[in-house]
């Protein structure tokens, strides 16, 4: 297919280029989907001109990402052979002219940019929940610690660059019909299902607070806390997040994750009086039932991933999957 003769700079092409392979190939960081594999365009080089099928394998790209954000194509710009290619610098892109992609192509770009992080419904799946549970009652603390790790780093940032979340949830059912047990139940079916993401809980790579994968340090930080209503305020339900392998996560360089979930209830029934230090130490047998939490207590973990078909040919969006492991629940 002949060249086309074009007023369009390669530098604008390139440009525009480099922001969609910057977010649906390999990136650098909290850019990249990891498809370099499945990316239609290519670079022009200083002594070629910008052939039609150089644009149409770019739109091929934009469409790609478009739709694994959006879930539909975009409306673009399709350049017939034997056409002209126009320039131009307004602002608001093309969408009723064919022979104008420079622009229109150009705003997508940054679109694709600005919501890199989302995986439409149609675009993604979920593995299955796994569990862990406790059955024997307790009345401080409990926790359980979740294990998500890839083989290196680009893998993790693919997972979750493209969308992928490590999703949480909780429940305490059974045992005894007390008010602690009927409130730890509430605030649990009440915290519902929490995600874990490149931009979830919050945006960005700091401060390093741990509230997404880019924030995490090798300390745990707390990214989801749920308090009980009175008179059980001082109970507390919390979500925990580190990356093992780097002391910083915010340049990417981490493959591993651990989430604590703590079940925390520091609540004392105000029938049980606190006997003076060192006359009678404080166990679950000097409380009430009606201070112990029993029957049980279970953590689920599962997660979203992005998954989709890519043209042309059909490709499979594919991101490499983490294991996961799931500790027991402990704790008295």
């Amino acid at each position: 297919m002949p060249a086309v003769n074009s007023k369009i700079l390669k530098v604008d092409y390139n440009a525009i280029r480099d922001k969609v392979i910057g977010v649906l190939g390999f990136g650098s960081g909290n850019f990249g989907y990891g498809q370099q594999a499945r990316i239609q365009s290519t670079a022009v080089t200083d002594d070629s001109k910008v052939t039609i099928n150089e644009w149409a394998n770019l739109r091929y790209d934009i469409i790609n990402a478009y739709k694994h954000q959006n879930g539909s194509n975009p409306t673009t710009a399709v350049v017939s052979e034997g056409g002209t290619i126009r320039y131009t610098s307004s602002f608001t892109p093309d969408t009723g002219t064919l022979d104008v992609p420079q622009r229109q192509y150009d705003a997508w770009a940054d679109d694709l940019i600005t919501y890199r992080f989302l995986v439409a419904a149609g675009e993604s799946a979920t593995t299955g929940v796994v569990s862990s549970s406790k059955t024997t009652s307790w009345l401080s603390q409990c926790v359980c610690t979740i294990q998500i790790y890839w083989s290196n780093s680009n893998d993790a940032r693919y997972w979750f660059n493209s969308g992928g979340k490590v999703r949480i949830s909780a429940s305490r059912s059974g045992g005894a019909a007390t008010n602690q047990n009927t409130s730890w139940t509430s605030l649990l079916s009440s915290a519902g299902t929490q995600s874990f993401g490149a931009a979830t809980p919050s945006t960005g790579t700091s401060p390093n607070d741990g509230t997404n994968w880019y924030k995490t340090t090798s300390t745990f930080q707390t990214y989801y806390t749920a308090t009980a209503s009175s008179p059980y305020g001082s109970n507390t339900y919390q979500l925990q997040a580190r990356c093992v392998d780097q002391p910083s996560n915010s340049g990417g360089s981490a493959s591993q994750l651990e989430i604590r979930v703590l079940f925390t209830d520091p609540y004392v029934d105000p029938g049980v009086g606190v006997p003076p230090a060192g006359v009678q130490t404080q166990t679950a047998a000097n409380f009430p039932p009606g201070d112990l939490v029993d029957g049980t207590l279970t953590v689920n973990v599962s997660s979203l991933y992005a998954t989709g078909i890519m043209v042309p040919g059909s490709l499979n969006f594919t991101v490499p999957q983490p294991i996961i492991a799931i500790g027991a629940v402990t704790g008295s």
